[in-house]
């Protein structure tokens, strides 16, 4: 049986209301973040290798949402994990993780894309 969350929700208190500027549930941070998560958890390594990648590629979407505020260097080593990642796992990817790890890796697309 499931337990009742204690604290209500308000209306605009979902993850995807509080980024702001009526970000709706189907954007494309949200569409982001569920494909991350879902082919991040698939990948063909070691289940703490998969976490400490989908670590890395959370914190390099979060820094890229800050647009022109974001610290290179934040970028560039979040960027160097995923691509040591990809260099180590290339062979066993799936179509779609190849997709999704390419499109990480070209930040200022990312950026583009996410502008809040």
């Amino acid at each position: 049986m499931r337990r009742k969350a204690s604290i209500k929700q308000s209306a605009g208190s979902t993850p995807s209301a509080l980024l702001g500027d009526g970000e709706a549930p189907n954007g494309p941070l949200n569409e982001l973040l569920t494909r991350l998560t879902n082919e991040f958890i698939r990948l063909p390594c070691e289940s703490s290798e998969s976490k400490s990648l989908l670590s890395a590629a959370l914190h390099l979407v979060a820094e890229a949402i800050r647009g022109k505020e974001a610290e290179s260097k934040v970028l560039l080593r979040y960027g160097q994990v995923l691509d040591e990642g990809f260099r180590r796992n290339v062979d066993d990817l799936g179509e779609e993780q190849e997709k999704l790890f390419k499109r990480l890796k070209n930040v200022e697309a990312l950026q583009r894309k996410l502008s809040l």
